[in-house]
């Protein structure tokens, strides 16, 4: 299996994502190596319909720390193909909670790097979220000027979610649900930190 990123956390936070993906050993040219391909590559067109046994869970706080290969299963297979993958999230985000789409460019590939990006970064610090709060919040914070509001968040955790669902297909297992919902609604949460902390 490809490696994804590397498996020692530099002994500081970094202060933006690029730098966090400078710190892991996925190579980024494949990114734009697949940037415009369809989503066939993923096996669906752009109108994504959700396979049956991928319907939402019901995914709880896991009681122990989140088993990290849990978490990078998925990633490898994200990283086959990660701008097609970011882009089938972004088409079923507009379509379910079409009042976000203003909120973003017309062309989407940026935007795409930018989500593959963090979605690195997040996997990379999982079993230690807190050394990303800082550049979280201040996401958070940026996006309140771009006109986010807390309640698209779950939106975005849900379709990420879905996403990487119907990428893994019969591979994904409840496990992995548990422990990605976990990830992403700490990462939403304290992006909501600073959001608040912004519009205070």
């Amino acid at each position: 299996m490809r490696r994804l990123m590397s498996t020692t956390a530099p002994d500081t936070a970094p202060d933006t994502v690029r730098e966090i993906v400078r710190a892991c050993a996925f190579d980024m040219r494949k990114l734009h190596a697949v940037g415009n391909q369809s989503f066939a590559l993923l096996g669906y067109g752009p109108s994504i319909h959700m396979h049956p046994r991928h319907q939402k869970m019901t995914a709880t706080a896991p009681e122990d720390p989140i088993d990290p290969t849990l978490i990078r299963i998925a990633a490898e297979r994200l990283a086959q193909a990660p701008i097609p993958s970011t882009n089938a999230f972004y088409a079923k985000l507009f379509q379910v909670a079409p009042v976000i789409r203003p909120l973003f460019p017309e062309e989407m590939f940026q935007q795409s790097e930018k989500l593959w990006n963090s979605i690195v970064a997040v996997v990379e610090y999982a079993e230690d979220l807190d050394r990303l709060r800082p550049l979280l919040r201040e996401m958070g914070a940026r996006h309140v000027a771009y006109g986010a509001t807390p309640a698209y968040y779950d939106a975005v955790v849900d379709t990420l979610l879905e996403t990487i669902a119907m990428t893994m297909a019969d591979d994904w297992t409840q496990e992995q649900e548990r422990a990605w919902a976990h990830v992403l609604r700490r990462v939403a949460d304290m992006m909501i930190e600073g959001a608040h902390e912004a519009a205070a």
